[in-house]
């Protein structure tokens, strides 16, 4: 009887050994809040220097119809259709900047503001995947390098250039109203 019940107990701990290795018991898991200890703090600046410097000198230029975003992520400004497996591939990954339609707050433009690597000598680009989804959902992506000054004149062109040829394609090759 004894031996019945260990070898029960032995078969018992195999097969919840293998469940647990087969499937995922997140679910089951401990609240990580229980204990009442916070084990997290915060950031001291969310951004580089040269991305605050950006944003300011970008956001202060842009007009009363535009505002200028940090740090957006993907998953933010995407809606899955049908198969989630590409929206959840995109999840945690950031825009650098976003420009948005002041009043209806839908995306009109990405910046990614690109650094160079030093140590590779590489220029830092979106993940090809997040690039691929912004130009088949006709958002914009301009690249801007990083620089000790801007001129604004320069952004400002990039900028109305991607909107007017995204405007045209909108509007099937039409040339933007001017209202």
């Amino acid at each position: 009887m004894v031996i019945a019940i260990i070898i029960a107990f032995v078969i018992v701990l195999i097969i919840g050994s293998i469940m647990l290795k087969t499937y995922n018991f997140k679910d089951l898991q401990a609240d990580p809040f229980m204990s009442g200890k916070i084990n997290l703090s915060l950031k001291s600046n969310c951004m580089s220097q040269k991305e605050v410097e950006f944003y300011f000198y970008v956001n202060k230029r842009l007009g009363d119809h535009m505002v200028i975003l940090p740090r957006v992520s993907m998953d933010s400004i995407l809606i899955p259709e049908g198969d989630k497996r590409q929206y959840k591939a995109l999840l945690g990954k950031l825009l650098d900047f976003v420009i948005f339609d002041k009043r209806s707050m839908k995306p009109l433009l990405v910046i990614d503001l690109v650094e160079h690597d030093f140590v590779s000598g590489v220029m830092q680009y979106y993940d090809k995947n997040v690039t691929k989804v912004l130009n088949a959902l006709n958002l914009p992506v301009i690249d801007i390098t990083v620089k000790d000054f801007y001129i604004f004149d320069e952004i400002k062109q990039k900028i109305d250039d991607a909107l007017q040829v995204k405007t045209a394609q909108t509007n099937g090759g039409n040339k933007p109203n001017k209202d």
